[in-house]
């Protein structure tokens, strides 16, 4: 394994466009434009990226970036024609060595589980799968126009983001809330009719969060709307609300010129898998989210 610097980051260069090719959520870049936006994280060493080579051909990668005492693997990729379990195993032992002596104490990896090569080699060195979530789609560009009609506000019209702050927070009350104050002021400034709250008789009951996400059209040359949080009230939830605004927004979608919606769903939550099911999403594909205690 050969750690990069400054000098020779064109090999990661070439490994990552060729997984650009293989798999949409990755990015093509170019040597410029990764410089400019990781040329300090490599000198401060915030991430770390080691190539993986046989009989000098440079075969795979794994990317690392930083966080107190967690490892975080943002991606791991080995040519198809390696693509095996000794390979996988070899960069995930090699990432625990290289740590072992350091303030680090655990490794994250969040990827699909579409590789079993990739699972076993995380499976027998020991990481455990702590929660799974399910990504959805539903092809939206050949639904029918419909007239549907809710009443909302815009987080824009509302304004005030301490308020949307408590409020999101009250309707995600037994969930994992994980916003900032910060981020709803820019979920305002987006001013977009893509996320609102929902209001029932002039009272405040739901709310969602979705957009048009233009760097997954770019690469996939496909017209993509993403739901990225949804959640009713408590004392409102089963009796239809959550479909009426899902099915709002794919409206919208559609009359936007979008193909697919796309969402995300924990394979524990059934009743929210449930009603994606009935809206029309089908399961494409499980993501893991891995973890490993160093010393363990």
């Amino acid at each position: 394994m050969e750690k990069l610097s400054l000098e020779n980051i064109e090999k990661y260069i070439v490994l990552n466009n060729e997984l650009a090719f293989e798999d949409p959520y990755v990015l093509k870049i170019t040597k410029d434009e990764f410089l400019e936006k990781h040329t300090q994280d490599l000198k401060l060493g915030c991430i770390d990226i080691f190539i993986l080579s046989n009989n000098k051909e440079d075969i795979g990668f794994v990317e690392l970036s930083k966080d107190v005492d967690t490892v975080i693997i943002e991606e791991i990729y080995v040519r198809k024609q390696y693509n095996n379990y000794n390979a996988y195993k070899s960069m995930l032992e090699f990432v625990h060595k290289c740590y072992c002596d350091s303030n680090i104490r655990r490794v994250k990896f969040i990827g699909v589980n579409d590789k079993a090569d990739l699972i076993e080699g995380l499976k027998d060195i020991g990481y455990r799968m702590e929660k799974e979530h399910i990504q959805m789609e539903k092809i939206i560009s050949k639904l029918s126009k419909r007239n549907l009609t809710i009443d909302y506000r815009t987080f824009y019209e509302i304004g005030d983001e301490k308020w949307i702050y408590n409020f999101m927070e009250k309707c995600m009350e037994g969930s994992n809330f994980s916003y900032k104050v910060e981020e709803i002021n820019e979920l305002i400034e987006k001013n977009s009719d893509l996320i609102f709250v929902l209001y029932e008789n002039n009272q405040p009951i739901g709310f969602i969060i979705s957009y048009i996400n233009e760097k997954r059209n770019k690469q996939q040359n496909m017209n993509v709307i993403y739901i990225e949080e949804i959640a009713i009230l408590k004392e409102f939830r089963n009796k239809g609300y959550g479909f009426r605004v899902i099915e709002s927004v794919l409206n919208k979608g559609k009359n936007s010129g979008m193909d697919i919606a796309r969402l995300h769903v924990y394979r524990h939550n059934e009743k929210a898998y449930r009603l994606y099911e009935k809206i029309g999403f089908n399961e494409i594909k499980s993501i893991g989210h891995w973890n490993k205690i160093l010393g363990i």
